[in-house]
């Protein structure tokens, strides 16, 4: 029986991501989960969003972060009693600038 709750091993299938760059990823996510000091249920699902869209979709390397920040809208959506709006995940993207 083969359960479905947990994507196959899809590193194989992706011709441009590898462990390395999924761990950059994740790595990143951290960060901005931290910054907006979202719910641990949160960074889970948006891992977990990830893994299984990447199970089933090829993606190239250069929107690896966009498929990783509208998992993590996703599961914010889910999770969090405050939905965050886009323009806080975007704001985050941006560098920040000196004055």
């Amino acid at each position: 029986m083969k359960n479905e709750n947990h994507p196959h091993d899809y590193i194989d299938s992706q011709p441009e991501i590898d462990q390395r760059s999924r761990a950059i990823l994740v790595n990143w996510l951290i960060d901005v989960h931290t910054n907006l000091d979202l719910s641990l249920e949160t960074i889970y699902l948006t891992i977990n969003i990830i893994d299984r869209f990447l199970a089933v979709k090829t993606v190239p390397r250069l929107e690896m972060q966009l498929v990783g920040i509208s998992a993590m809208l996703m599961a914010s959506k889910y999770e969090e009693i405050w939905t965050l709006e886009v323009y806080i995940f975007v704001a985050n993207l941006l560098p920040r600038r000196r004055v």
